[in-house]
């Protein structure tokens, strides 16, 4: 661990230490003082201005628990509301977070995280999001490297199902709608994530995968206008690096790259310092020649992997005569030792077995996620209409492999 880890564990520790303190001092007195926006001033003071736009009140609804992150966007903290249920409170201006406001309020999918609250409240705004009680994938990448996990099947399959639904997560990102014009047409609110990166895909204790952060999000098709800043190397697409207008090819392109280093155990990494600062400084073509030699020669390596999980998945969920002995334990699962109840699952299970054998898996995967290296623009409806065999599958994994960090 870096000196700097160190360092940030300290300041979060020690934040953490004055947020209980604060909390006793409130259930001590019956009148609500401004503990909380002069800590917020304290803690954040280049946004120190904004924070006296924010009305008491958010403050006796959620109660600040701990401190999360402190970032370009503003603050995180882990809150608990009224009934005892843990949420996400991001603090910041509401020029940062607006976008992902919108992008939240557009879009509805189960590996996505959920918006409870958005107010502004004069230059400030106050979202409270849905806390996903888990861990990253960076912090199940550590694990796997730890215990020798990479490059075995179990693996290899856990982290294609991951992928498969933050595809199609991303399905619905980019093709989000809003509310309808004065004319009855949707209005397009397709966005662009823009930060896909292990940090930011969650791996919940109750078997779900979530898409977080989505502070950088953007239209499709927006230019940024501050240029070659909030990316994610080497996660980045070109487009992201060069300040182009937003693609969802963008996307895809970095998910690959996560795909390539999540299955190679980590990054033997091919940039430096001095690549940022040329990046920054307008020269990004010495770093994007390094970045295609790295990962472009793996796509046939990804490809392979993908055709292994499929047979993997297809021998694991389908074997020989197991319809069969479904249909004997559906029609008298009380022999079986099973319940009435046992007979509705299994019918479930039968109708993911159906989309597991319909489902063309290497090929699909393989397609949406090389695209982007190929500019070429793919279909994965099949992804998107496999999303129940997906979860199914994930929550099989979670239950028989242990390679998620459980919690303490």
């Amino acid at each position: 661990m870096s000196n700097q880890d160190d360092v940030t564990q300290l300041r979060a520790r020690k934040l953490g230490k004055k947020i209980k303190k604060l909390n006793r001092q409130l259930d001590q007195q019956d009148t609500y003082p401004d503990l909380w926006l002069e800590f917020l001033e304290k803690l954040d003071d280049l946004n120190a201005d904004i924070y006296a736009d924010i009305p008491t009140y958010v403050f006796r609804l959620y109660r600040l628990h701990k401190f999360i992150a402190k970032g370009g966007q503003g603050v995180t903290f882990l809150v608990k509301d009224g009934m005892g249920r843990n949420a996400l409170m991001k603090i910041g201006r509401y020029s940062e977070l607006k976008d992902e406001y919108v992008a939240l309020t557009s879009i509805v999918s189960p590996n996505i995280i959920s918006l409870y609250l958005g107010e502004r409240f004069g230059d400030a705004m106050v979202l409270i999001e849905e806390y996903v009680n888990g861990v990253n994938l960076g912090q199940v990448l550590k694990q796997a490297k730890k215990n020798n996990w990479v490059g075995s099947r179990s693996y290899q399959t856990f982290i294609t199902m991951i992928i498969m639904q933050i595809l199609t997560a991303l399905d619905s990102i980019h093709q989000s709608k809003g509310q309808c014009d004065t004319v009855g047409l949707l209005e397009d609110r397709s966005f662009v994530h823009r930060d896909i990166k292990p940090d930011n895909i969650m791996l919940g204790y109750d078997g779900t995968t979530k898409l977080i952060d989505f502070g950088l999000a953007k239209k499709v098709g927006h230019t940024p206008q501050i240029i070659r800043t909030g990316f994610s190397l080497p996660y980045a697409s070109p487009n992201q690096i060069k300040s182009k207008p937003h693609k969802t090819l963008d996307d895809y392109f970095s998910l690959t790259c996560l795909s390539i280093v999540l299955f190679d155990g980590g990054l033997n990494s091919f940039f430096n310092k001095s690549d940022i600062t040329k990046i920054m400084n307008g020269d990004t073509q010495e770093y994007l020649s390094k970045h295609k030699d790295y990962f472009l020669p793996k796509l046939d390596q990804l490809y392979n992997i993908f055709v292994n999980v499929e047979k993997i998945l297809k021998k694991k969920f389908v074997p020989k005569n197991f319809n069969n002995s479904l249909n004997s334990i559906k029609e008298n699962p009380l022999e079986y030792g099973g319940s009435s109840n046992l007979k509705v699952r299994i019918e479930e299970m039968e109708k993911h077995l159906a989309q597991a054998n319909e489902f063309p898996l290497a090929e699909e995967l393989y397609n949406a996620l090389s695209a982007p290296f190929s500019n070429i623009q793919t279909d994965i409806s099949h992804l998107v209409k496999g999303i129940h065999m997906h979860r199914f599958i994930h929550h099989e994994f979670l239950g028989r492999q242990s390679l998620l960090i459980k919690p303490r």
